[in-house]
């Protein structure tokens, strides 16, 4: 779900100092470049793949969490001599949401730690990274 969110908004926002995101000019020239595609009839689904793919992932993971969630849960549960639940009784129940809250909350937490400190801080030689001499007004350059 984090680089999902990552790629997608990225994609959309732009932030002055981000070493991702593209200088004003980039802009226009970005826009033509998606004309450009869209007149080589490239398929919605193959201009989104990126996102479709983690956004499948993340789908995949939280069904694998519910199902897995559910029989850990009916295991621990069954210890202790209490009826099992059903996957729908543990998607609703407080177990799965805290567990589930608590892993978002870390990944939006650094994901948002990437992009505040990218836009301020440098790394030597990181691809990510804009040159460490580069002022906050050259955004984009280590991307070209």
């Amino acid at each position: 779900m984090q680089l999902g969110c990552l790629i997608l908004f990225t994609s959309v926002f732009h932030q002055k100092g981000a070493s991702h995101s593209l200088k004003q000019g980039e802009v226009e020239e970005e826009e033509l470049k998606k004309k450009k595609q869209e007149d080589k009839q490239v398929s919605w689904v193959y201009r989104h793949s990126l996102s479709l793919a983690f956004i499948m992932l993340f789908i995949g993971s939280f069904i694998a969490h519910i199902v897995f969630g559910t029989r850990s849960f009916n295991e621990t549960s069954a210890l202790i001599g209490k009826a099992p639940v059903s996957l729908i009784s543990f998607l609703g129940s407080d177990t799965f949401w805290f567990g589930t809250m608590q892993t978002w909350q870390a990944e939006f937490l650094s994901l948002a730690l990437f992009l505040v400190l990218s836009i301020f801080l440098r790394q030597e030689g990181s691809a990510e990274s804009k040159p460490v001499l580069a002022s906050n007004e050259d955004t984009g350059d280590a991307n070209k």
